[in-house]
C-alpha cells in the first residue's frame, strides 16, 4: 500500500507540473481519509478554479473547459466527463477531478450538471471519522479499527452486483454513525463489522441524509424509501454477516 501511495503522490505532482502549478489541487475523498483501497477506490482531487470562473457558469460548462484542458495536456490518456467530475484514467490509477470554488476554508462543488452546492467544510466528516478512530483505537497491525471496518465493507461492496452497491462515502458514513452511537466498549473488528452490517441493512431501506451538506442525500440513485430494490440491498448486507 505504501508503494501505491507513493505512485499516487508522483502522479499528482506530475499533474501539478503539467498544469504549470497555476491551478491548486487538493487531495480529497478516501485518499485523504486513508480509507482508499488499491484497485477499487478512485483518487479524488479538488481542482480550485482560478480567476475567470464564477458560480454563474453551469458546472457542465466548467467541466467541458476542464476536460479540454486535460485532454490537451494528456492526448493519449482517456479523459471522461461526468455530472460532477472529470476522470483522468491512467493505466493503474484513475484520478477523479472535481472543479471547485474556494471560499475561506470551505468549497463550492458541482451538485449536478446545472447547480453548485452551498459552501461546505470538507473536513467536517473527516473530523467525525477521526473521533471514531480515537474511540476504538488501533488493532495489532497498527490500523485504526474503524478504518479496518470501512475497508472490509468496501471490499464486500465491490463484489456485489453493481445495481446493489452503495458508494464508498455512504459506507464511511454508515460506519461512522454506527460506531459513534455504539455504547459497547468491545473493540473486536469482527464484532464492529457485524454491528455496521446490521446498521447498513436497516439504513439502506430509506434515503440517507448526507452529513456534511454537500448534497441532500448520499444515495439518491437508489430510488424511493422501502422500495423492492432497497429491500434487495438490505438483504445483501445481512447475507454477509458472520
Amino acid at each position: 500500500m505504501e508503494l501505491y501511495n507513493d505512485r499516487i503522490d508522483k502522479i499528482i505532482m506530475k499533474l501539478k507540473n503539467d498544469l504549470d502549478n497555476k491551478i491548486e489541487l487538493i487531495i480529497a475523498g478516501s485518499t485523504y481519509k486513508k480509507t482508499n483501497i488499491k484497485g477499487i477506490s478512485d483518487i479524488d482531487l479538488l481542482m480550485v478554479l482560478p480567476n475567470g470562473f464564477n458560480e454563474s457558469q453551469e458546472p457542465r460548462g466548467v467541466l467541458r473547459i476542464v476536460r479540454k484542458l486535460l485532454k490537451q495536456r494528456y492526448p493519449n490518456t482517456v479523459v471522461r466527463s461526468g455530472d460532477r467530475s472529470i476522470s483522468l484514467c491512467f493505466n493503474d490509477i484513475t484520478l477523479q477531478i472535481v472543479p471547485v470554488f474556494k471560499k475561506d476554508n470551505k468549497f463550492v462543488l458541482p451538485a449536478n450538471s446545472y447547480d453548485w452546492t452551498k459552501p461546505t467544510n470538507q473536513h467536517h466528516f473527516t473530523d467525525m471519522l477521526n473521533s471514531v478512530c480515537k474511540k476504538f483505537g488501533k488493532n495489532n497491525d497498527g490500523i485504526d479499527r474503524a478504518i479496518a471496518v470501512i475497508k472490509v465493507m468496501k471490499n464486500i461492496e465491490s463484489k456485489k452486483p453493481k445495481h446493489l452497491r452503495i458508494t464508498g462515502y455512504h459506507i464511511e458514513q454508515i460506519v461512522v454513525e454506527t460506531l459513534r452511537n455504539l455504547d459497547d466498549d468491545r473493540k473486536d473488528v469482527s464484532y464492529l463489522l457485524n454491528e455496521c452490517l446490521s446498521a447498513a441493512s436497516k439504513q439502506v431501506l430509506t434515503k440517507t441524509k448526507e452529513c456534511s451538506g454537500q448534497t441532500d442525500y448520499v444515495d439518491q440513485d437508489h430510488g424511493s424509501s422501502y422500495s423492492h430494490h432497497r429491500y434487495l440491498m438490505s438483504e445483501s448486507f445481512l447475507s454477509v454477516k458472520k
